[in-house]
Parts: structure tokens; sequence; C-alpha cells
């Protein structure tokens, strides 16, 4: 119906492929979530941040949709099609977050780690190239919280570097402590 009338030419339905898309994805159906996924206008995708949320916030779960897109494409090999909604966020603390949260959810998900690495170093990659970070910092929490996912005894250095200055450091501490008990290695 949409498609018949060709409304995706004058409408941003973004918001609406995100959804189906992360929903098909959470179903295992990898062909529709590529379909939906496909469909995004990607020059259009920062429109949906403006919609605002609690405390007149940036839209957090437009991001998160985001995010779940860049994991999608990913897990089903298509590595070039999440580079494409990364390449829209000029700020590389954003497109850090972005990288660290798929490969987070993925490893949660106990996923290839072939497919995980290159998230991890795209994440690392980014982190480095954010210049003059102040306030929350989300991106070292999350490329924490990713690097505890995959390997907290072996990667704790790193993760203490990272969330070292972190304001709020509590959250990601939590986050690491909870990534012992997933690799049952609690005392």
């Amino acid at each position: 119906t949409i498609e018949k009338r060709s409304a995706e030419q004058s409408q941003d339905f973004n918001l609406l492929y995100l959804n189906l898309g992360l929903e098909a994805q959470m179903a295992g159906d990898e062909e529709k979530m590529l379909r939906y996924y496909r469909k995004l206008q990607v020059n259009n995708l920062l429109n949906i941040l403006r919609t605002k949320e609690y405390a007149n916030n940036v839209n957090n779960n437009a991001f998160r949709l985001m995010a779940f897109a860049v994991k999608g494409f990913t897990q089903a090999g298509h590595a070039e099609e999440a580079s494409r909604i990364v390449s829209v966020f000029k700020k590389s603390s954003n497109r850090s977050s972005l990288y660290a949260f798929a490969a987070a959810e993925m490893l949660n998900e106990k996923k290839e780690q072939k497919l995980i690495l290159p998230l991890i170093d795209s994440a690392r990659v980014e982190l480095k190239r954010t210049q003059n970070a102040t306030g929350n910092q989300p991106d070292r929490q999350v490329l924490a919280y990713s690097l505890a996912m995959q390997d907290p005894e072996k990667n704790m250095p790193e993760i203490n570097q990272l969330i070292k200055n972190l304001p709020q450091k509590l959250f990601a501490i939590n986050s690491t402590s909870r990534s012992y008990a997933f690799h049952q290695k609690l005392y």
C-alpha cells in the first residue's frame, strides 16, 4: 500500500522501517529484516533524532534503533550497509557508540567473534578520533561494556582506562560486574 502509492518519496518512513526491521530481526527473519532496513532513506536518518523524549532529551530510542540496524546488517554479512548508517553521524563519539552497542548486543547473543571483532575495532578507532570529550561520554561506557562482554579478565586494563574519568562510573562498573556473571566467572 505505501509502496504502491510511492509515498516513500514524499514522506519519512525511517522510524517505521527501523521498528519493522528490528521486529523481523528479533523474530529471526533475516530476509524481512534486510528488506525493511534497505528501505531506509539514510540521508534522512538524523531527522528522527529531533523527536524529543523524557525531559526534552534527544530521542534515545531512535538512536538505539539505528544501532540495531547496524547489528542486523553486520550479522547478515553486509558490513558495508551498516557503515552507511554509521557514516550519517559526524561526531565520532556517536559512531563509536553505534559500533560498540552492536558488538555488545551480538556478544550478549553469543554470535560469532569474527563478526564482532571488526565492530569493536571500529568503535576503538572512532573513540580515538574523539576530541575534547566532556560530560557522560556514553561511547566510552558502551565500548567498556562490549569489551567486558567479550572477555572481562583479558580486557580489564583497557576497560579501566576507558571508564577512569567518567563522571558516572558506577554504571560502567555495574555492567562490567554483570559481564563476569555472564561468563560464569563469579567466585
